[in-house]
C-alpha cells in the first residue's frame, strides 16, 4: 500500500504531470473528487444524470492541471479537500453563470430591441462603469438591432443608410445633425424620408422603435 499523502501526490501530479501518478491520485481518491463535484451541484440545485458528472468531474481535473497547483498550497489533507471542494464549487458556478448570459442572449435575440432595450441602453451607457454582463447583454442587442437595420437597409447606398441608422436610432442625433455628419449628402428632409421607411421596415420585423420628439432626437433621450 502506497505511504504517499494525498498532498504529496496532488503536488506531483500537477508538476511533474505523470499519467502514473495522476492514475493512482484518480484511483486513491477520484470517488472523493466525484462526490465534492455532486455536492456542488446539489447545493446549487442543478439537475444532472452520470455522463453529466463525468464530464464535470473531468473539467475539474483539466483545471487542476492547467492551473498546475499554483493555488494549492496547503500541506494536510484537510487542505487539499477544502481546496478541491471549491474547484469543483467554482466551475459548477461557471456553468450555471454561463448558462445563464446564454439564456439571456438568447432571450435578446428572440425578442429584439424596442423600447426597453432602449431604456436599458441609456441607462447602462449613462454609468460610469457597467458590469461586464450589462455590456455583454447590450452588446447583443445592438449587434441584433444593426442585423435589422441592415436588413431594413438594403438595396443602394447601404453604408450611407447604416450611417444614418447609427446616428439617429442609436446616438440619438436629430436629421439636421445628421446631414451635416454627412457633409450634405444628404438633406435633413431625405434623412426624415430615410428614417421613416427604415422604421416602418423594422416595425414588419417586428422592432418598435420610439419616435423622434421635436427637433428630430429621439424620445428616449
Amino acid at each position: 500500500m502506497s505511504t504517499t499523502t494525498a498532498c504529496d501526490l496532488f503536488h506531483r501530479c500537477v508538476t511533474l504531470r505523470a499519467s502514473d501518478d495522476w492514475q493512482e491520485f484518480i484511483q486513491r481518491y477520484g470517488r472523493r473528487i466525484r462526490d465534492a463535484v455532486r455536492r456542488a451541484l446539489q447545493r446549487l440545485g442543478e439537475r444532472f444524470a452520470e455522463p453529466d458528472l463525468d464530464e464535470f468531474v473531468q473539467e475539474v481535473y483539466c483545471r487542476l492541471l492547467a492551473a498546475r497547483g499554483r493555488r494549492f498550497c496547503g500541506r494536510t489533507e484537510p487542505e487539499l479537500w477544502v481546496y478541491l471542494a471549491r474547484v469543483a464549487g467554482s466551475l459548477v458556478l461557471d456553468h450555471r453563470r454561463a448558462a445563464f448570459a446564454a439564456k439571456r442572449r438568447r432571450e435578446m435575440m428572440t425578442i429584439g430591441w424596442d423600447e426597453d432595450a432602449y431604456a436599458a441602453h441609456r441607462a447602462v451607457t449613462a454609468t460610469s462603469e457597467p458590469s461586464p454582463e450589462e455590456c455583454a447583454l447590450l452588446n447583443d442587442a445592438l449587434r441584433f438591432f444593426l442585423d435589422r437595420c441592415r436588413r431594413a437597409a438594403s438595396g443602394t447606398r447601404v453604408s450611407v443608410k447604416m450611417r444614418v441608422a447609427r446616428l439617429a436610432f442609436i446616438e440619438g442625433q436629430s436629421s439636421r445633425e445628421i446631414s451635416r455628419l454627412l457633409a450634405g449628402e444628404l438633406t435633413p428632409g431625405q434623412v426624415d424620408s430615410l428614417i421613416y421607411r427604415m422604421r416602418q421596415q423594422l416595425a414588419r420585423d417586428g422592432i418598435r422603435i420610439p419616435h423622434r420628439g421635436r427637433g428630430g432626437k429621439q424620445s428616449f433621450r
